[in-house]
């Protein structure tokens, strides 16, 4: 548009160059160099890119705590999964039969653990639109106005591509104690894991296998 502006001054007839005439050619320049800042201005722009945390809510409710761990599981999203913790003073308890099978790895288990071995299972080509997680039977009971236990019975589908670990469906009961910060937010404390009777694998195998596949 500017330089059409200019392309108007230049062919303007000599009857218009006079002072007058190039007052008013100037004011149309000027116009069309308006214009097309304007025009710059409003222009449609890409939407942004979802970041990791987009699928995050804030977990002022226990409820909604839950929500984001089910879906930072099922989603293999390393980023929501450790914002569902408390950091430092998680502690995770195995299911006694399947641990005693390698007491060392749950002696040392920290949130990097848990890092870990959802990373390892996510760099297993998961198929994450198959991934489920069903809790069941669930109850909650406050220990004071801060703290709760939460208790469920689980269905956990995880499906990857480790062909030493043949193993996609797991079943068992979960017992996590809930703790709310000066935020007002919610995160996980405690975390046993006990083995159901409908099924031979649980929790603790998942993650027995792929903190160090």
């Amino acid at each position: 548009m500017l330089k059409l502006g200019q392309k108007l001054i230049s062919k303007a007839p000599d009857s218009l160059k006079s002072l007058g005439g190039y007052m008013q050619l100037g004011l149309m320049a000027f116009a069309f160099s308006l214009l097309a800042i304007l025009s710059s201005c409003f222009a449609l722009r890409e939407p942004a890119v979802p970041t990791a945390t987009t699928s995050w809510i804030s977990p002022t409710e226990p409820d909604v705590l839950l929500d984001n761990f089910r879906q930072a599981i099922t989603t293999l999203n390393l980023v929501n999964y450790e914002r569902c913790f408390r950091n430092p003073g998680f502690r995770y308890v195995p299911d006694p039969s399947v641990s005693g099978q390698n007491v060392g790895i749950f002696q040392r288990w920290t949130i990097q653990e848990e890092l870990e071995y959802l990373k390892n299972l996510r760099n297993n080509g998961t198929t994450l639109s198959n991934n489920r997680l069903e809790l069941s039977n669930p109850r909650q009971i406050f220990l004071n106005a801060d703290s709760l236990e939460f208790t469920a019975t689980y269905s956990l589908q995880m499906y990857h591509a480790d062909t030493s670990f043949n193993k996609f469906q797991f079943q068992g009961n979960v017992l996590l104690t809930l703790v709310r910060n000066r935020s007002n937010e919610w995160a996980i404390r405690n975390w046993q894991d006990t083995k159901g009777s409908s099924n031979p694998f649980c929790w603790t195998d998942l993650k027995q296998h792929f903190v160090s596949p």
